[in-house]
């Protein structure tokens, strides 16, 4: 008895926190602010910028909109660019470092997460709009909170582009509203050319308003459609990434939709439909609210709803997109589907547990230790990566090899040693590639040439192979991992006559990148 008495009290306590929060919603969202960017810029400044955001670095530094515009036009990269003017305001103010190149991403993640509050608080309370809000950060999705691409700010435009949608149905700024509908969509578009992939949500949700008030809301539906123009600007661009469509990195297969499904929702949703299914069964039944139009309590109508599902159904349109026109698809282009899966994991939670508080605290008490332990986890493994960096530069210094130029032959090390590396050792940094044979192995020859074009953008050492050859006048170092791409170079050196021989190993140590080679090659005289 005494233990039902206990539980009692703890469903008193839980149910006069939630009278709080929702008296005092701004105290739950400050203090989710202030953790967010708390945990977020430690984990951004600790973490190793990575192969793509180093593209992102390189490209946002050129000097003058122009020079963005004409890499852009190249296909280098497959991004629009107000994302690159973006970086470029935040990397000018904040350097480009790690924080200033992430930050934009860092600020987007959390208007996303606000926004879901907003969304569905309006409905179901605050107590259950926290749930929205925390349910990304539980997610795949959570990994792109200070990721340097372009993601995170898509999601904040996005729910933006919801929020202004369901306001363009109401009474009062209602011009206000569809500007913003339309700015916002246009905004998206400008970070990812999938954001167009949020357009049949939108217009199926509208399509079910109208039809819920038997007429249609014609300039709602001209704010959705119209900022497809936006995309006239960015024909010339689009050309340019389109060459690279055939042999992209992340080709369209059917079997990448459970993948993306499976990335975004598999963390969250394993403990937390059992959690919330014994939760359902063991809160005692409370009285229904009194079913108003509007408010904490009130059912979503259908096209809300409607805009849910549409969001939550974004990949399987995205992969006909892909089918029929760009032979792209990875699971970060569909990011914008956990938007769907929030709104109605907490309102599945809010008629399932009938409202109740003390279910819905405990829920979000899972929703944010996952966040928090991924985020300690992460943050160990960032100052472990970073100190296997360190100890590359340890190798090479430890061989005594004074100033020969050092061919890194994986790209990615490559870049990212490049970004890292001290004055004295990046100066001897180069990369050799073989066009011919990226695209004879494995037919995909997207980083090969993104790397030969960057030479052309950026202070990047980058040779085709034939010409580093032709060129080669002295000795030069070989460096890669036991697991990398060397051996393709050392046996084409061999067959051209220039002798390779190891001259310095490291083994693979726990917790850091191992088994690192250092090779000697040496033309005839």
């Amino acid at each position: 008895m005494s233990g039902l008495g206990a539980l009692r009290s703890i469903d008193r306590l839980a149910e006069a926190l939630r009278a709080r929060a929702e008296r005092y919603p701004w105290v739950l969202l400050l203090g989710f602010s202030i953790l967010y960017f708390a945990v977020t810029a430690l984990d951004g400044s600790r973490r190793l910028v990575w192969y793509d955001e180093l593209f992102t670095y390189h490209i946002s530094r050129l000097p003058t909109f122009s020079h963005i515009w004409r890499a852009l036009s190249t296909g280098i990269e497959q991004i629009p660019p107000l994302f690159w003017l973006i970086t470029r305001v935040s990397t000018h103010f904040l350097g480009d470092g790690p924080v200033g190149i992430r930050l934009p991403e860092m600020i987007g993640f959390w208007v996303m997460t606000l926004g879901l509050y907003r969304f569905v608080a309006r409905r179901s309370g605050a107590l259950y709009g926290c749930l929205a809000m925390v349910f990304p950060l539980a997610t795949g999705a959570a990994r792109y909170t200070i990721e340097g691409r372009p993601y995170g700010l898509l999601l904040a435009f996005s729910i933006l582009a919801l929020l202004a949608w369901r306001a363009s149905g109401e009474r009062g700024h209602r011009a206000l509203a569809i500007l913003g509908l339309a700015a916002s969509l246009v905004a998206a578009l400008g970070t990812h050319y999938y954001a167009v992939l949020l357009l049949p949500a939108l217009v199926v949700a509208e399509l079910v308003r109208s039809a819920r008030r038997r007429r249609l809301d014609l300039p709602v539906l001209a704010a959705i459609s119209l900022p497809l123009l936006s995309l006239l600007l960015y024909l010339p661009l689009i050309r340019g990434a389109r060459t690279y469509a055939e042999h992209f990195w992340a080709r369209a297969q059917w079997k990448s939709l459970a993948v993306a499904y499976r990335f975004l929702l598999d963390p969250a949703l394993g403990p937390l439909v059992i959690l919330l299914a014994l939760a359902a069964v063991l809160a005692r039944p409370r009285p229904e609210t009194s079913g108003a139009v509007d408010g904490p309590g009130s059912e979503p109508p259908p096209e809300e709803v409607a805009a849910a599902a549409g969001f939550l159904a974004i990949p399987l349109v995205g992969m006909a997109v892909a089918k029929l026109a760009t032979n792209a698809f990875t699971t970060r282009y569909v990011l914008t589907t956990v938007i769907g899966a929030s709104i109605l994991f907490a309102w599945a939670a809010h008629r399932l547990l009938r409202g109740r508080a003390l279910p819905a605290f405990a829920l979000l008490l899972v929703l944010g230790g996952s966040f928090g332990i991924r985020e300690y986890v992460d943050i160990k493994g960032g100052s472990a990566s970073a100190i296997a960096l360190a100890r590359n530069y340890d190798f090479l210094e430890s061989a005594q090899t004074g100033s020969l130029p050092i061919v890194v032959v994986e790209a990615h090390v490559f870049l990212q040693l490049l970004y890292y590396a001290p004055p004295a050792v990046a100066d001897r940094l180069l990369y050799v590639s073989d066009f011919r044979r990226a695209d004879r192995e494995s037919r995909v020859d997207t980083t090969e040439r993104n790397l030969l074009e960057l030479r052309h953008q950026a202070r990047v050492r980058v040779q085709e192979y034939d010409a580093f050859v032709a060129g080669v006048s002295g000795p030069f170092l070989i460096y890669g991992n036991q697991a990398g791409r060397w051996r393709w170079l050392t046996s084409a050196l061999e067959s051209d006559g220039i002798p390779v021989r190891l001259i310095a190993s490291a083994t693979r140590r726990r917790g850091t990148e191992g088994g690192r080679l250092l090779f000697l090659a040496e033309p005839p005289r």
